[in-house]
């Protein structure tokens, strides 16, 4: 029980912060609608039904993999901006605790947006998912996904602090772009193709596109790949947190 409350407490944090935080409401309440506007509008004006359908698939494993990241990261940074970072040392929760606490607290938040975005969807736009099986796996890999660059996002926090905090906002994004969000990969340069290749977000986006018939499905390379980034991302995670213990930059963090 001990584990689950320090988790809990994670959680409880993250949306006690919620009132006092203009960045986390527009993160929940703003931001995620400007991008869907954004892109939906001009989709409206130059295509038709089906890249329609595509761009608001494309747009919310977007915002899964964001929120699922972002809301580690801030749990950390924001212990930074109210030097309150000794206080979190000084207490008995631990490094897996402090991640799976941001992960759920992100994931209630994706949850929300997702619950708007097919509202909207279906009533501006039509939209309706035609195969929830697949809509879910796709989703779910894309959640890994996003907890895995949180917690090499949270690496990097540990050894440079605050000078990584840019980085590890833009890290997801790019690698979503990367992934082929919106379009197939095959439009990118040859190198940069090869490297899409190699992420496990590339082939859950192509269940995504695969329900407008525009991806096709290949779950051996999206499991495979899939355990192989969250074992880099327990690593990585793992050897940054001792590496900042070691030059003095963290106390403790179980």
């Amino acid at each position: 029980m001990g584990a689950v409350s320090r988790i809990y407490s994670q959680v409880y944090k993250n949306f006690k912060t919620l009132r006092g935080s203009a960045f986390r409401l527009f993160d929940v309440l703003a931001w995620p609608y400007i991008l869907l506007f954004s892109i939906t509008l001009f989709v409206g004006f130059v295509g038709g039904k089906r890249y329609m359908d595509m761009v608001i698939l494309g747009i919310i494993g977007w915002r899964c993999v964001y929120h699922l990241q972002i809301d580690m990261v801030t749990s950390l940074t924001e212990e930074y901006w109210n030097n309150s970072i000794p206080h979190l040392m000084a207490s008995p929760i631990r490094r897996l605790e402090f991640i799976l606490g941001g992960a759920i607290s992100g994931a209630v938040k994706f949850l929300f947006v997702l619950a708007s975005y097919l509202v909207i969807g279906h009533f501006l736009y039509a939209f309706r998912v035609e195969d929830y099986a697949l809509f879910a796996t796709a989703l779910l890999f894309l959640g890994v996904f996003g907890i895995v660059l949180g917690m090499i996002s949270l690496g990097l926090i540990y050894i440079f602090q605050e000078d990584a905090f840019t980085v590890a906002f833009l890290l997801p994004d790019v690698l979503v772009l990367l992934s082929g969000v919106y379009y197939p990969t095959t439009v990118f340069p040859e190198p940069v193709y090869t490297l899409s290749q190699l992420l496990a977000s590339t082939y859950a986006f192509d269940l995504l596109k695969a329900m407008v018939g525009m991806g096709s499905v290949s779950f051996g390379p999206l499991i495979i790949l899939t355990l192989v980034w969250l074992g880099i991302g327990l690593a990585f995670n793992r050897l940054a947190y001792n590496y900042a213990r070691r030059r003095g930059r963290l106390a403790r963090l179980g």
